[in-house]
């Protein structure tokens, strides 16, 4: 896909990286088959709720009305996406009137720390619960099958998804909290600075090629999960690739950065024999870069009081043990915190 000889699909991405987790076992014809019901309940959401004296009268569109239909039934599609996700909805099939729960979030495992499962469809199909980018992946195939116009949006640690209404007022949606955050709100609780957001490191729509870009860091971390590794070439090879097709994929510079941090630290070189070294010298260029574009790693301070906001003040083993900790423990604080993506240490 990224090489151009087939369409970018978002879906079929995920699926490919997924199922190499599941070591090739996950059925291709069930999964379409879960994506399709969805889409079968969704239709019915949408259908039901059609409502076409909306777009007949809607004079403050910001598109002339020849779009406003396009528009609205786009909106409309999202809507019922969105009410599908995360309400309680019955619908139809096969002559049954079925209830379908709300998808859960991973409070207790919000960046699938405690079970990288957490972070994929499949198991969000299977289990209804899932951190932010299971929840955004799925949102984002559901659409694409819909023809809904979202667009997945990175920010560090964060994921969410971005859509106009039947005025063309763009929205962001996030679906963890089911809240609709602006931009500035989201900026702060990621801590993007203005120089990462002017750089499009941070806060940025991704485009169908970029989200498949984002699938192959993924891939990479599921396979450091899968392996308990921290350093493999096949991971190194993953961050390379993304960072050919888009050079300013955070998540893939932080990941290469983390993988060429850890080569230095299992080394036994000290510093003065590091600052000779031109992978060192390359590596202290890379991080300068990073730094030049605007990224600042999350203060451990603001991290603690996301991970408070995530789990709704439960204590869950990652925030006692990890970041509370580490925020008692100043003397120790670089080697118990953790970077917002990579988990490797930034300076």
């Amino acid at each position: 896909m990224l090489d151009g000889k087939e369409e970018s699909n978002y879906e079929k991405a995920i699926f490919i990286m997924e199922n190499a987790w599941y070591e090739n076992q996950i059925d291709k014809a069930s999964f379409d088959n879960a994506i399709e019901t969805k889409i079968k309940a969704i239709k019915q959401l949408a259908k039901s709720n059609y409502d076409a004296s909306v777009f007949h009268n809607n004079e403050n569109s910001l598109y002339h009305k020849p779009n406003a239909e396009d528009l609205y039934n786009k909106a409309l599609n999202n809507w019922a996406i969105y009410t599908y996700m995360t309400s309680g909805t019955l619908y139809e099939s096969s002559d049954e009137i079925l209830y379908h729960s709300p998808y859960q979030y991973s409070y207790a495992d919000p960046m699938a720390t405690t079970d990288w499962r957490n972070s994929q469809v499949v198991t969000l199909n299977n289990t209804s619960q899932g951190n932010c980018f299971a929840l955004a992946s799925l949102y984002k195939i559901l659409a694409n099958r819909l023809n809904a116009n979202a667009t997945l949006c990175t920010a560090p640690s964060h994921i969410y998804i971005r859509h106009q209404d039947e005025k063309g007022t763009t929205y962001n949606i996030e679906l963890g909290s089911h809240k609709f955050p602006g931009t500035g709100t989201i900026s702060v609780l990621t801590h993007s600075t203005m120089e990462s957001i002017k750089s499009d490191i941070a806060l940025r729509s991704l485009n169908e090629k970029q989200a498949v870009v984002l699938c192959l860091v993924y891939l990479a971390k599921s396979y450091q999960h899968k392996f308990n590794i921290s350093h493999d070439e096949f991971m190194m090879n993953c961050a390379i690739a993304a960072l050919k097709y888009d050079n300013l994929n955070l998540n893939a510079m932080l990941l290469k950065s983390e993988l060429m941090e850890q080569v230095f630290m299992n080394s036994s070189k000290n510093i003065a024999q590091l600052r000779a070294d031109k992978n060192f010298i390359e590596y202290e260029k890379f991080i300068a870069n990073l730094y030049k574009l605007g990224y600042r790693e999350m203060p451990i301070e603001m991290k603690n009081q996301l991970i408070k906001g995530w789990t709704r003040d439960t204590i869950t083993k990652l925030a006692n043990n990890h970041y509370r900790e580490a925020e008692q423990n100043a003397a120790n604080i670089l080697q118990s915190r953790h970077a917002i993506l990579s988990w490797g240490i930034f300076d």
